[in-house]
């Protein structure tokens, strides 16, 4: 949710596709809303679209008029906005004004000592390779886009984002567990939250369920070494990852909501 805050800001447009417009509201010189529209080279087929207004200033329209000036301003690609699914007011100012769920995220929090069965009987007889930060960069990329391809295609990044995104200062290089068609990385902060958690980003670039449960069972015991928790992402969209959340001893998050207006 800080992330997607944190879209706010100056406008700017360049050559890659990238751009931002925001508007804001204003009440005696005091902003008590903004809207943005940010377009992105790497899911470029909608613009993503963040509102918030202050509590008090709620209810008297704001939001609406904001989404009106940006849509006016727009290219006329549907928009995509992310929202907690506890957000029964974001939810209800959405779906009121055409927007229907694409996708679902749901995060879990698994204490790997309550998971020991799961890690036995799914670690598997696989073997992996400690890879190096550009493979590791480069298999990640490649299940990204495998992931996505089901309902926000992406384009490809160049490596320095890559290395950036999934192998930057958060890597735990030391931990990462790598094969031909599969990845899992563990990070800590900032990507994990708590002091006493690890996140989990693991991946193949072709449905392989056996390889992805091996990848993540790997990781679950290196987290168990490490006296860490682990917190797992998954879109429902990646039924694979889904499962094993849903199977594991997860303490579950609100899910996450993407809604899009060509989804209505």
């Amino acid at each position: 949710m800080v992330e997607i805050s944190s879209q706010h800001g100056i406008e700017f447009e360049d050559a890659e596709g990238r751009s931002r417009r925001t508007v804001v509201a204003e009440d005696h010189g005091e902003v008590v809303a903004a809207g943005s529209l940010v377009a992105s080279a790497r899911h470029p087929a909608r613009l993503f679209l963040v509102i918030a207004v202050a509590p008090e200033q709620r209810r008297r329209g704001l939001g609406s008029k904001l989404l009106s000036a940006l849509r006016d301003g727009s290219d006329g690609r549907p928009l995509q906005a992310r929202i907690r699914e506890t957000d029964e007011p974001g939810l209800a100012f959405l779906r009121e004004r055409g927007f229907g769920t694409l996708m679902r995220s749901r995060t879990g929090v698994v204490d790997p000592t309550q998971a020991e069965t799961w890690i036995a009987s799914n670690r598997g007889g696989f073997e992996f390779e400690r890879p190096s930060r550009k493979d590791a960069a480069r298999l990640h990329e490649e299940a990204y886009r495998m992931e996505h391809a089901r309902w926000s295609p992406a384009t490809e990044r160049p490596l320095d984002e890559s290395l950036q995104i999934f192998c930057g200062d958060s890597w735990l290089g030391e931990d990462a567990f790598a094969a031909p068609a599969g990845i899992a990385g563990l990070h800590g902060a900032p990507m994990a939250i708590a002091a006493d958690e690890l996140f989990l980003i693991a991946g193949t670039s072709e449905p392989d369920e056996a390889l992805l449960r091996a990848l993540v069972a790997a990781s679950l015991a290196k987290a168990k070494a490490h006296g860490k928790k682990v917190s797992i992402e998954a879109d429902e969209a990646n039924e694979e990852l889904w499962r094993i959340l849903a199977e594991l001893p997860a303490v579950l998050e609100s899910d996450l909501l993407v809604l899009a207006t060509d989804c209505g």
